[in-house]
């Protein structure tokens, strides 16, 4: 029964939810999420990376993905790229917009500065939203299949692969062993929150290195050959190639406009 409950609580996370684009074949997305990524950390300006990444977002709502987790995917760089637009906004350009003082010194906020940092943060909203393009129209094995016909070394996929297998595993663990501790008064100053937090990443190596020979002796016991085989069989159909003229239509769209200097 718990196995049948974890089971299929990493399924709610991994599966792919219906709609229109969830049968485009893998690889054609993953392709298309690269490009789409490269165009947007490449991009001159703010304005391009913004209304590709917001294309993305309403390509993702019409499939069908939730829109908590396009928004919470969408925040996880967040707090980089914050730290990032302060250090920008400080740092570079000459024209002040505003001063601040803090410990009996002045720190100018400089318009070029917002300028790059609103750029980046543009960059990243882009490229995070190509990335889910895939991801949450795609079912893992079907990911993992596609990357292995893409040619991707079979090592960086089996390593990738029990990563993300055994990371809900290893959360939920430190989650339980966290929630434990804060029950037992184990974070209420630097000195006791700091002892508790060792334990806690010891419990999660311990049980990290406990899981990975308990993982190795069920490969071998499951005739392990040195490489995993994922579940999915790829068919390249016509409608397929109707997207791939679609998807490269746009993409040289989008070179032709920013090479014209339209955007």
């Amino acid at each position: 029964m718990k196995a049948e409950t974890e089971t299929s609580e990493l399924l709610e996370l991994t599966d792919a939810h219906p709609g229109l684009f969830r049968e485009i074949d893998p690889r054609l997305k993953l392709v298309a999420a690269a490009l789409g990524v490269i165009a947007s950390v490449m991009a001159p300006t703010a304005l391009p990376p913004f209304l590709l990444g917001l294309i993305c977002v309403v390509i993702l709502i019409g499939g069908g993905a939730p829109l908590r987790r396009i928004i919470l995917r969408l925040l996880a760089p967040l707090p980089v790229v914050g730290v990032l637009i302060l250090l920008q906004a400080f740092l570079s350009g000459t024209t002040t917009l505003y001063q601040l003082h803090l410990f009996g010194r002045a720190f100018s906020i400089k318009a070029e500065g917002l300028k790059q940092g609103a750029c980046l943060a543009s960059r990243v909203f882009g490229a995070t939203a190509f990335v889910m393009l895939p991801t949450l129209t795609t079912s893992v094995p079907a990911l993992f299949e596609g990357l292995r016909r893409l040619k991707i070394p079979a090592v960086w996929l089996e390593m990738t692969y029990l990563t993300y297998r055994y990371f809900f595993k290893f959360g939920k663990l430190a989650a339980g062993i966290r929630q434990a501790q804060l029950l037992r008064g184990g974070y209420n100053n630097l000195r006791v929150g700091l002892r508790s937090f060792g334990i806690l990443v010891g419990n999660v190596l311990i049980g990290a290195f406990d899981q990975a020979g308990k993982t190795a002796l069920g490969m071998e016991l499951r005739g392990y050959e040195g490489q995993l085989k994922f579940i999915g069989r790829l068919h390249w159909k016509p409608r397929d190639t109707v997207w791939l003229i679609i998807i490269s239509l746009l993409f040289i769209s989008y070179a032709a406009i920013i090479g014209g200097g339209l955007l």
